[in-house]
C-alpha cells in the first residue's frame, strides 16, 4: 500500500476525464475510481501501474507525489538539424522516463519528452539532450518569438520533424531559426512559406535536460 496523498483525481481532470471515462479504461465501476480518488481504496503498486498505463504517458510514481519531480515518458527522438522522421519508441520497448522539476502551473497537463538528435540547436540543446514539451494538442497556445517549438512538416507524402526557435522579423514575417555554431546548419525556415510544404507547430519545449558538450 501507498499511504501518501494521491492525483488521480487531479491528472484525470488535466486530461478532460470524467470518473466514468477512467472506469471504463480500466474496466471498473465509477463508484470504485472515486473511493480510489479519495483514498478509501488502498493505492496499491498494482492500482497504480493500471492507472498510470490508463491516463497515458505517466509514470506510476506520478500518481501518489509532485514534490520530488513530474515524471515525463520519453516518446522518441526529435531532429536537431535535417529534417527527419520522428524516431517513436517502439511500443514493445520498455519505458523510459525523465524526471523535471514541478511546474505548478502546469501540473497534470500532458507533456511529452524527446531525446534531441543533430546539432542545429547546439547552443542550447546539444546532441542526447532531453526536451520536455507541451502538446498543443492538449494545450494550444499562440506562438511567442524565443520560444523553441516542435515543428512537423509534411511534403510530397513524407512527415518529418524538428526542433527550431521562433522568431519574427521586422517586416512581420515568421522564422523557425537555428540556434547552432554549425555554419552548415544556420538556414532559417520560413514559416508560411509557399512552396509545396505544410509547416505545423506541434508543441513548445518547457524545460530541458543539457547534455554539456566536450
Amino acid at each position: 500500500m501507498i499511504d501518501a496523498p494521491n492525483r488521480i483525481a487531479e491528472l484525470r481532470k488535466a486530461r478532460r476525464l470524467t470518473q466514468d471515462d477512467l472506469a471504463s479504461r480500466l474496466g471498473v465501476h465509477r463508484v470504485t475510481i472515486a473511493k480510489l480518488e479519495r483514498g478509501k481504496i488502498d493505492l496499491t503498486l498494482n492500482w497504480m501501474t493500471k492507472i498510470a498505463q490508463a491516463l497515458g504517458d505517466i509514470a506510476p510514481q506520478d500518481l501518489i507525489s509532485s514534490q520530488a519531480g513530474e515524471s515525463i515518458l520519453i516518446v522518441g527522438a526529435v531532429q536537431a538539424g535535417h529534417w527527419a522522421e520522428h524516431a517513436y519508441t517502439d511500443e514493445n520497448d520498455e519505458p523510459n522516463f525523465i524526471t523535471m522539476p514541478v511546474l505548478n502551473e502546469l501540473l497534470g497537463v500532458p507533456k511529452r519528452a524527446s531525446r534531441v538528435v543533430g546539432n542545429s540547436m547546439n547552443e542550447l540543446y546539444p546532441d542526447g539532450s532531453i526536451v520536455v514539451w507541451l502538446p498543443f494538442l492538449n494545450h494550444p497556445e499562440p506562438l511567442k518569438p524565443g520560444r523553441r517549438y516542435i515543428v512537423e512538416r509534411t511534403r510530397a507524402g513524407a512527415y518529418e520533424v524538428t526542433l527550431k526557435e521562433f522568431r519574427v522579423d521586422q517586416t512581420g514575417r515568421e522564422w523557425l531559426v537555428p540556434r547552432t555554431t554549425d555554419p552548415a546548419e544556420q538556414t532559417p525556415l520560413q514559416v508560411y512559406a509557399d512552396d509545396g510544404e505544410t509547416i505545423r507547430v506541434v508543441g513548445r519545449v518547457i524545460w530541458a535536460s543539457r547534455i554539456e558538450e566536450p
